[in-house]
């Protein structure tokens, strides 16, 4: 429709006039040409956000698998799909029953490993003392030899009788070398013994653990996005259970372009939209900026933050975000009707006097039926946005008054027509 409009006002711009005979006297161009009807709007000064535009996938702040620490039977499903939990919650019970019997027996063993200490311990109690009568035994023999031998070389006593303490001494002797070693032994039983406690208490923490693991919980707060097991199924060590998200906050990744990567830095203010929550607006936060262009795109990957207390976003969801880069004060905008384009050339009628002026413009964004002009007109300039189709370069006009609407007074509602 615009370039039906526009073509009868080239046609008569761009036709050569017919040249009049010698005769008579040539008219005026626009003579025989009435004066058109027009509206006119001003140019309006807004103030403009500038924005950058990524898109991406919504992710949870965090994800975690759930997995099994001990192979067992899954007894019970404590929670499902959807269920929010808390740091601690129980989420799965397997069957305890093997854990419950091996931890019994590690403390069977445990406490066989202690009675045997305390044994060694007596034993060794015994010997020491023994050592002690040995070693007496011994002094006094070694006594008792050396009187006999001096008495022997008197005369006094007979062989027999010297021998007879040289070979008390000698037994007294082996005696206390015998008790010695039984001291060593009993010592060394006390050793072995400790070492078997530590090695059946680590059993017994290795067996509560195991049994403790029966009970899978719920290492933070989160909802279970995701259930991998079913009642009754025997599940081995590290097997995937359930998947945990938290989605109190979400996180957008995403690319800029090259130009607006100046501009780009963390705390900056990001408006959402997602084709989930048609007609909503969310607000997020640039959290991270990566530190390069990546040369194969040209763009700049960038993270923002949307907090989601509600849980009105739901991670997955495919997203649009706007990044506020800066705020233009007094940027020009007139209304989009005022606008003909033309082979790729864009162009409005500004009123000058009684007449209208062509000029070609230069576009930006549009708000709400109003659209940015970057150049070719004016603030205070006022600019046609009707019967456009019959306007020309230096085409007298009439400006009409817009069709005032009658006001409803604030304390009355209006009477629907019947």
């Amino acid at each position: 429709m615009v370039l039906a409009a526009w073509l009868p006002a080239c046609s008569r711009e761009d036709k050569p006039a017919a040249q009049p005979a010698q005769s008579e006297p040539a008219a005026p161009a626009d003579s025989s040409l009435p004066a058109v009807r027009i509206t006119v709007a001003p140019v309006q000064l807004r103030d403009v956000q500038r924005t950058a535009e990524f898109a991406g996938t919504l992710k949870p702040e965090e994800e975690l698998t759930i997995r099994s620490e001990t192979p067992g039977t899954v007894a019970r499903l404590l929670v499902d799909l959807g269920d929010h939990v808390t740091a601690g919650q129980p989420l799965i019970a397997l069957d305890p029953r093997e854990a419950r019997h091996a931890l019994d027996q590690a403390e069977a063993n445990l406490a066989a490993s202690r009675r045997t200490l305390d044994r060694a311990k007596a034993n060794l109690a015994v010997s020491e003392a023994n050592v002690v009568r040995a070693r007496a035994v011994l002094e006094s023999a070694q006594a008792n030899r050396g009187r006999f031998e001096a008495l022997f070389a008197e005369g006094a006593v007979s062989a027999n009788q010297r021998d007879s303490a040289v070979a008390d001494s000698d037994v007294a002797r082996a005696t206390l070398r015998s008790a010695e070693a039984q001291v060593e032994g009993d010592r060394e039983a006390i050793v072995s013994a400790e070492a078997s406690i530590a090695q059946t208490e680590a059993a017994v923490a290795t067996a509560g653990k195991r049994l403790q693991d029966t009970e899978v919980r719920a290492p933070g707060a989160g909802e279970v996005m995701k259930r991998l097991v079913s009642s009754g199924e025997s599940v081995k060590e590290r097997t995937p259970l359930l998947v945990l998200v938290r989605t109190q906050t979400l996180r957008l990744a995403g690319e800029i372009p090259e130009r607006f990567a100046a501009a780009i830095h963390t705390g900056q203010s990001v408006r959402i939209t997602t084709d989930a929550n048609p007609g909503d607006q969310f607000n997020g936060e640039v959290v991270r900026v990566a530190p390069a262009i990546a040369p194969e795109t040209r763009t700049l990957a960038v993270e923002a933050a949307v907090p989601n207390p509600v849980g009105a976003l739901k991670a997955g969801a495919f997203a649009r975000a706007e990044v506020v880069v800066r705020q233009d004060r007094g940027v020009s905008f007139i209304p989009g009707d005022a606008v003909v384009s033309l082979a790729g050339v864009t162009r409005v009628f500004v009123l000058t006097g009684d007449k209208v002026t062509e000029r070609s413009v230069r576009l930006g964004s549009r708000q709400d039926g109003m659209v940015e002009v970057l150049e070719g007109i004016q603030p205070g300039e006022r600019v046609a946005n009707s019967n456009l189709g019959q306007l020309a370069e230096g085409q007298q006009v009439t400006v009409k008054a817009p069709a005032v609407q009658p006001k409803t007074p604030r304390h009355r509602r209006p009477v629907p027509s019947s």
